[in-house]
């Protein structure tokens, strides 16, 4: 991660207050940093606390499911602050304080930022995927929730580029596989398409280690 990733998760680990987790009889659970039992271990498995939540693990109930744990997010009392649980193991991001649950986006205090029908994927460097089959848009946002870029089309597939290309610009390379499928490359400073592939049914676009994008 950077640097800044690196910094946000060290001022998590030393917060001494946090909730520690503990295992008991094949259940999780948390202590305080004083030793007192705060959530009684019944978890199938816990995460760390991120300030005041953390993802658990609990049991499915449907005998038919591809899993057999589903996930919640709990606060530092151990109230369930989801609805329901989930499937897909929520995520938090330290560096931009967010969450992505369920395909929407969260700030640190568990208010959805995301719009109701967007279906929303972490990318990297603090940007998202977003995807809106009613209104057919789909593109790139930042973590704070900001459009950067979108396109015609609910379909989206992105890549943020793992190269440094200085901090003026970063290089996304995307796809649809739509009827008219596409695969461009997009400024995410200039918020456009700088390169478009032509023939896509025979050729795409790939990144060397030198950051020279490659067709």
């Amino acid at each position: 991660g950077s640097g800044a990733d690196e910094l946000a998760k060290a001022k998590i680990v030393l917060d001494t207050d946090r909730p520690i987790p503990i295992k008991e009889d094949g259940k999780y659970g948390f202590i305080s940093s004083k030793g007192k039992v705060i959530i009684e271990p019944k978890y199938e498995d816990v995460g760390e606390f991120y300030g005041d939540y953390a993802v658990v693990a609990v049991e499915n109930d449907d005998d038919d499911a591809w899993t057999d744990y589903k996930y919640q997010v709990i606060n530092q009392k151990g109230k369930e602050q989801l609805d329901e649980a989930v499937y897909l193991e929520p995520e938090y991001y330290p560096e931009y304080g967010i969450w992505v649950i369920d395909g929407k986006l969260y700030n640190e205090k568990l208010k959805q930022t995301s719009a109701d029908g967007e279906e929303i994927d972490y990318i990297g460097q603090g940007y998202l995927t977003y995807s809106n089959m009613d209104k057919d848009k789909s593109g790139i946002m930042t973590a704070s929730g900001k459009k950067v870029w979108s396109w015609d089309g609910w379909s989206i597939d992105a890549s943020i580029s793992e190269n440094e290309y200085g901090d003026d610009d970063l290089y996304a390379t995307v796809n649809s596989y739509l009827d008219d499928e596409q695969e461009v490359i997009v400024s995410l400073k200039k918020k456009k398409i700088v390169y478009e592939l032509e023939d896509r049914e025979n050729h795409n676009i790939m990144e060397d280690d030198n950051g020279v994008f490659e067709i």
